[in-house]
């Protein structure tokens, strides 16, 4: 019983970890793909799918962005027209 508590917990420790990791990971993303800084974006609209590519909109200097993610196939970011 105790082993399982322990895998328990160490499962909850391990998902709190990576959440507060991912936290900035489409900043970045965006970052690396548009004209700006990360501590100037705005992430709103973020998903996962399925297949786990991560979806998002990025602000940043006035214009708005459209950011897709997948481990095994990269990332790009596009503009939004309005």
């Amino acid at each position: 019983m105790k082993t399982i508590e322990m895998r328990l917990t160490s499962l909850v420790f391990f998902c709190l970890v990576l959440a507060g990791c991912l936290g900035t990971m489409p900043q970045q993303i965006t970052s690396l793909h548009v004209n700006c800084d990360m501590k100037d974006i705005k992430i709103t609209d973020e998903s996962v799918e399925l297949n786990g590519t991560e979806k998002w909109t990025a602000q940043c200097d006035g214009k708005r962005y459209y950011c897709t993610h997948l481990l095994e196939s990269g990332s790009d970011c596009y503009e939004l027209e309005d």
